[in-house]
């Protein structure tokens, strides 16, 4: 919860600055990828799946001096999945990196092979700063709401060649869709992937573990949808429909409150309204 405040073992402290989520981990001591047997069949697996889900490259240090091998390696396993299947939608949930180089390193490699990338309000502040939208970056950490952040979404989303790009706040998801891959029928599919995605997700912050059963999964289904999600789409909605971009001209305010999809030149925006606990 917001104001709360968490001591460290080291007697150091801070206040929470808004309710949001805590995440614990333990730092590996390996780079998690794919052994050399299972080099073997990739080019098999990539055949029969939809989405290759990628994440953990942020345990790249640059101590390690094999560190762009294992880079190389990445990409040679993203070429192997897809080889038979041009279709396959490869994701990366995106952490960001503090070494430079290897930070760098990671946005080229998911320039050449990324689809997709997950991303929230505080992580895009740092890919843009490395991409080269320092502009956007900073609009962002001096306001951060739905209009500086898909002013930024954009920019990544273009400069980075995706086909996909998912930001997640607290409240709700704005999701970049590139005409390319997805149409009307689609982007419908991923809102409702969207809103049932929340669902469980907030089922399982209620429960406090993993699900067992259907009536914990839709524990959830008591809970209303916070008020954050709607004014800030809102917010969106009516900053768009003021702009005066050639690219953004076919923007449809009312379609956008009531399907949660916007139709622009080259991709479709979803903005959905989401549960948290």
């Amino acid at each position: 919860p917001k104001d709360l405040n968490v001591k460290l073992h080291n007697g150091s402290s801070f206040a929470i600055p808004r309710a949001n989520r805590l995440i614990v981990s333990s730092e590996l001591k390996y780079f998690p990828t794919f052994s050399n047997e299972f080099m073997k069949v990739l080019q098999d697996l990539g055949e029969n799946i939809c989405v290759a889900f990628f994440a953990g490259y942020h345990y790249l240090k640059k101590s390690d001096k094999s560190w762009k091998k294992k880079l190389e390696r990445e990409a040679e396993i993203l070429i192997l999945l897809r080889k038979n299947n041009s279709n396959l939608i490869v994701h990366w949930e995106y952490v960001p990196i503090v070494d430079k180089d290897i930070s760098n390193s990671l946005i080229n490699l998911a320039s050449s092979h990324i689809d997709s990338l997950g991303i929230n309000e505080k992580e895009i502040i740092e890919l843009l700063n490395r991409i080269g939208f320092k502009k956007e970056a900073q609009a962002i950490e001096l306001s951060e709401n739905s209009s500086s952040l898909f002013n930024g979404m954009r920019k990544a989303f273009k400069k980075l060649k995706l086909k996909r790009l998912h930001l997640h706040n607290l409240g709700y998801y704005l999701i970049m869709l590139s005409k390319k891959r997805y149409n009307v029928k689609s982007a419908q599919k991923v809102v409702d992937a969207a809103l049932y995605s929340s669902t469980p997700a907030t089922s399982k912050a209620m429960i406090g573990r993993e699900l067992r059963n259907k009536h914990e999964l839709l524990k959830s289904l008591q809970v209303e949808i916070p008020s954050r999600g709607f004014e800030q789409l809102e917010l969106l909605g009516n900053v768009l429909y003021r702009q005066t971009d050639p690219e953004l001209k076919r923007f449809n305010k009312e379609k956008f409150f009531k399907t949660g999809i916007a139709e622009f030149k080259d991709f479709y925006l979803l903005g959905v309204p989401v549960k948290f606990v």
